[in-house]
């Protein structure tokens, strides 16, 4: 994902981006560098959470804002959990420890206000939004399997194996004329250095 990113062509006038691979909970910058900090659905995926977003203060100028985001613990977790219910079903071995469990995905509003309090952010406010995501088809939605952490497990399992992922998909999903739409909820939570 880095290397895409810093593959693409600058905007005319964009501030000048330095890509860095290092752990969240050992960031390879220095002492209050940064105006803001993002962190975009990775939080929940972290092995130590707290030193994370502890790390993430560390390096977070006075006055700098984060923003975190995760899938909301509170609703259910939109196109993942069907993937993961039909890979589980169909016996194909996880990727990574617990990606077929759909707890792993997500924090719940209070547990990442707690996590962000405790490594000492202030006026820390968590908000849940929900959106939908919407295909033409529920073949579509099932095909975006491929954009997924489970795409490079999908595209090498044999042919038959995959379209029987495919059609499960597809009958969890539900055909219908008018498309398909699954509701995503994500506990967006900011909070002050």
């Amino acid at each position: 994902m880095l290397a895409l990113a810093a593959a693409r062509p600058a905007a005319a006038g964009a501030a000048p981006i330095e890509f860095l691979a290092c752990p969240a909970s050992e960031i390879d910058a220095l002492d209050d560098r940064f105006d803001a900090v993002l962190c975009q659905h990775g939080l929940q995926f972290f092995t130590d959470k707290q030193a994370a977003v502890l790390e993430m203060r560390r390096v977070a100028r006075p006055g700098a804002i984060a923003v975190m985001s995760t899938w909301a613990a509170e609703r259910p977790l939109g196109l993942f959990a069907p993937m993961g219910e039909t890979l589980a079903e169909l016996g194909v071995a996880e990727p990574y420890p617990r990606a077929f469990d759909a707890d792993s995905y997500r924090l719940g509003a209070g547990d990442l206000a707690d996590l962000l309090r405790a490594s000492g952010w202030r006026d820390v406010r968590v908000q849940t939004v929900e959106l939908d995501a919407t295909w033409d088809s529920a073949e579509q939605a099932a095909d975006t399997v491929t954009g997924t952490p489970f795409g490079p497990l999908v595209s090498a399992l044999p042919a038959e194996l995959q379209e029987q992922v495919r059609a499960r998909l597809i009958t969890k999903l539900g055909r219908s004329t008018d498309g398909v739409t699954v509701r995503t909820a994500s506990n967006i939570a900011r909070g002050v250095k």
